[in-house]
C-alpha cells in the first residue's frame, strides 16, 4: 500500500517515527498515489488516515474501532 522514503527519529521520545508514506488505493489504480508526511508508534498494529486522505484515494471503511 506504501512505502517509506526517509526515516527520521525522535530521540526524546521512545518509539515514534516521522517519515513520508506513498498512499494508493489498489482496487482504483487510476487515482493519483498520494505521498504524506506520518508520524508512527513502532508498537502500533492500526494505521488511522485522515477522512480527506480516505477521501481522495476513494477509500472504502472496512470496520471502525
Amino acid at each position: 500500500m506504501g512505502a517509506i522514503r526517509r526515516r527520521t527519529s525522535y530521540p526524546d521520545y521512545m518509539g515514534l517515527i516521522r517519515g513520508y508514506l506513498t498512499l494508493s488505493n489498489p482496487t482504483r489504480p487510476d487515482l493519483a498515489t498520494l505521498e504524506v508526511s506520518a508520524l508512527a508508534d513502532t508498537g502500533a498494529v492500526h494505521l488511522c488516515i485522515p477522512v480527506h486522505l480516505a477521501i481522495q484515494l476513494s477509500l472504502a471503511e472496512l470496520e471502525r474501532r
